[in-house]
Parts: structure tokens; sequence; C-alpha cells
């Protein structure tokens, strides 16, 4: 009996915490693709170039140069921007 609690309780804890992580990536800007990656350490900024495809809260971003600045998860797009958002 105290085994199948103890199971019980941690299958619990298994999928409440799969949940909050899906939930936290949810919130977070997701590259999908980039032809170029670089990284400028000093400022935390990620210089994505080339094809660049984003995705954030269901939005799909698409353009040519992004800054995604990790510290506070927003992005910066330039040239050719299209941005198609369900409603």
């Amino acid at each position: 009996m105290k085994k199948q609690l103890i199971l019980v309780i941690c299958l619990i804890a298994i999928c409440l915490s799969n949940n909050s992580i899906a939930q936290k990536q949810n919130k977070t800007v997701r590259i999908q693709h980039a032809d170029k990656a670089t990284m400028n350490l000093t400022e935390s900024v990620q210089v994505l170039t080339g094809n660049v495809y984003l995705i954030h809260k269901g939005m799909k971003m698409y353009c040519d140069v992004a800054y995604k600045y990790s510290k506070t998860n927003s992005i910066e797009a330039f040239g050719n921007i299209h941005i198609i958002q369900n409603d």
C-alpha cells in the first residue's frame, strides 16, 4: 500500500513539473532557424542573420536579422519582417 501511494505521489509530482516547464518555454522567444548565429557576451545579445525564424507565444516571425536579448527576453528585428499571429 505504501509503495502504491509513493508511486502516485511521484507521478503527480512529475506531471506538475512538466506543466511548469512547458509554461516557461511558452514565455521565452524560441529560435527555430537562422543561417548564422553569433553571441555578444558583453551585452548578452545573440545576433541572428539570414532567414531568421522565431516563435513566441504562438506568434511566428521571419526576418533577415534579429538581435535576441537574453536578459529581457526581447527581440529587435530588421529587414523583410513578416509576422504571423493566430488570433
